[in-house]
């Protein structure tokens, strides 16, 4: 006879699921698409009578490599390409900028802004006017269509919550130089979004496709 209760694990039980791990992704070139805002009443270790949450999509484009932190835990590795389905964001400034953006395709990286009052806080810094990152999540986006908003997947300007200039910059993939760092585009400053449909088509024809991109 099986037994009706159900076994309590000191662990959650989050299946094959992965989860973005927003603090390692400083400098990291992301793909994000913020799909909804709840406003109250989302239920944390660290909020017990709910706060606000935002839920997203994102890719991350370059990779984070394994590492043991200072409490001897093993942190997996993430191969550039991984998509992060329907994540949960409760850091406040990235809360801010995302929940302005639902259904929109957005393109940067993220910071540790300047303290107020105890850790930094994590804050978006928006690419979206850097060619060569739009030209990556592209191509990015050319291969795998079913991650693509179902209007245009262009890519929207985020403007961050705050005006404070962090120390920012995106460095390009084995580029290790400061020269490389994207002076340009602090928060605040990134140009005019391109127009990434036509773009994606223009360079799946180039690259030999007969057809428009599947969206």
């Amino acid at each position: 006879m099986s037994s009706p209760f159900t076994t309590v694990t000191d662990k959650p039980d989050t299946g094959d699921r992965i989860y973005l791990p927003v603090a390692r992704c400083k400098g990291k070139l992301l793909i994000v698409r913020p799909l909804k805002y709840q406003d109250k009443d989302f239920v944390t270790q660290h909020a017990p009578e709910g706060t606000d949450a935002v839920f997203v999509d994102a890719v991350l484009l370059d990779p984070i490599p394994a590492r043991v932190n200072e409490d001897d835990e093993e942190l997996p590795g993430f191969a550039a390409g991984t998509q992060f389905r329907d994540q949960v964001i409760l850091q406040g400034y990235l809360k801010g900028t995302f929940k302005r953006y639902l259904n929109q395709t957005l393109i940067g990286t993220v910071y540790k802004g300047v303290p107020t009052k105890g850790m930094p806080p994590i804050m978006w810094q928006d690419l979206s006017g850097d060619p060569e990152c739009v030209r990556r999540g592209q191509e990015f986006l050319i291969a795998h269509p079913e991650f693509l908003v179902p209007v245009a997947g262009q890519f929207s300007t985020a403007v961050p919550e705050v005006i404070e200039q962090g120390p920012g910059g995106y460095v390009q993939p084995g580029r290790a130089t400061r020269e490389s760092v994207y002076n340009g585009h602090e928060p605040g400053r990134g140009g005019p979004a391109q127009n990434t449909l036509d773009q994606m088509r223009a360079m799946a024809k180039a690259n030999g496709g007969d057809q428009d991109p599947p969206f």
